[in-house]
């Protein structure tokens, strides 16, 4: 449990970009699945959060919130070259055309989250120690058909494989690190069954991650950034759709450091 120490008040002597700067492919079609990305993972703590989207949809994502800031973009990797710009997340909303920029994410060496549709066949073999894959079971197998065994075998062999961290989601979340450590997260509510619900996942892990940058803590900011999502639809209780979760992460940080 000692990722729970993460889980602690901003320091007064701190700026915004001591908490690190996150940012998003957006893409041109599901607009709500990438906004939802960037907005938890400004819940979460990131000091700033830029999603760069294609011409067309700039109106759109500047509607989603005062708080993010909102880039043109032309080639992704033109958005992250500012090494203070740490963390990278590519797949909420991103559509099928994402070989190009997923590949440009991962060989920039930064921290990075690769979920939906940056999760394909493509990038096995060029991930690394800085990367974490976010797939649900149905996206695990078709990245790791040949993985056998119980799901946190399966999570730590496909950790090992890919030099990567792997949030292997469900009611009971397996986050598996490389070195072969693992944690079980099963706090999570039913309500999660829902759509955009690992979008929001997804921005946590990347806002939390890329405050506690130090590549050291990057296992220990994943399980956190799983155990408040879990939290947080624990909070917004039945009925919840994932434009409620955010909202619930700021109840999240209050209930725990009131008390």
């Amino acid at each position: 449990m000692d990722w729970k120490k993460l889980i602690k008040a901003k320091s007064m002597d701190k700026h915004k970009y001591d908490y690190g700067h996150v940012v998003v492919y957006g893409g041109s079609q599901m607009t709500g699945a990438a906004g939802l990305a960037a907005i938890s993972a400004l819940r979460m703590g990131a000091g700033l959060v830029t999603i760069a989207v294609p011409r067309e949809t700039t109106y759109l994502y500047r509607q989603l919130s005062t708080s993010l800031i909102v880039e043109e973009m032309t080639d992704f990797k033109d958005h992250f070259q500012d090494k203070r710009r740490n963390m990278l997340l590519i797949g909420p909303g991103a559509g099928h055309e994402t070989e190009r920029p997923t590949l440009d994410v991962i060989e920039s060496g930064k921290l990075c989250v690769l979920d939906a549709d940056a999760l394909k066949l493509f990038i096995l073999g060029k991930t690394h120690d800085k990367c974490i894959l976010t797939p649900h079971e149905g996206e695990f197998e078709r990245l790791f058909p040949d993985t056998s065994g119980g799901k946190a075998d399966r999570a730590l062999k496909a950790a090992k494989f890919c030099r990567a961290i792997i949030v292997l989601k469900g009611h009971e979340t397996i986050i598996a690190s490389p070195d072969g450590r693992f944690e079980i997260i099963s706090n999570g509510s039913p309500w999660l069954a829902t759509a955009g619900s690992g979008d929001v996942l997804a921005g946590m892990i990347a806002g939390f991650a890329a405050w506690h940058k130090h590549e050291d803590m990057l296992f220990e900011s994943v399980c956190a950034a799983v155990w408040m999502h879990g939290e947080a639809s624990q909070l917004a209780g039945p009925g919840m759709i994932s434009a409620d979760l955010p909202d619930q992460i700021k109840k999240v940080w209050q209930n725990l450091l009131n008390h």
